[in-house]
């Protein structure tokens, strides 16, 4: 079920950082400069959290770690155990990580965010937080 935000957090309206127990690290991916901007906001209000891009297409200079391959940036970051929540299309997300996928009560909370960050759709590990974690950022 797709989460709607009934408003954008933005400089004057921002959430205070949410807790992230027991579901942290948290990798926050964009993978063009558009997403960037959604992506560090999201980041900002998780504690621990950090903006992963794509080299070729996001300024290097305004991200945490930044990585050449997404398909296997986001195999090798699922496989630490590391929450994603990506803003790009769910797709790429599901296409990366299926291969991977162990079970409801092993996999990490995958989730998909729109450009905008309007929509937070939880993929995967609802029973990891996965659920809760699309609800507060909404």
């Amino acid at each position: 079920m797709a989460m709607t935000p009934p408003n954008i957090p933005t400089a004057s309206n921002t959430n205070p950082i949410l807790p992230t127990d027991p579901i942290a690290p948290i990798a926050v991916i964009c993978l063009t400069q558009r997403a960037l901007a959604t992506a560090k906001r999201i980041a900002a209000n998780l504690q621990g959290a950090s903006v992963h891009g794509l080299r070729t297409r996001v300024s290097t200079s305004e991200v945490d770690v930044a990585f050449d391959d997404t398909i296997t940036h986001l195999q090798q970051t699922f496989s630490a155990d590391h929450v994603i929540i990506g803003v790009c299309a769910s797709g790429i997300l599901i296409r990366a990580l299926a291969p991977l996928l162990a079970g409801k009560w092993q996999d990490a909370a995958v989730i998909a965010v729109d450009e905008a960050g309007s929509t937070f759709i939880p993929l995967l590990g609802g029973h990891h937080g996965g659920n809760r974690l699309a609800r507060d950022l909404a």
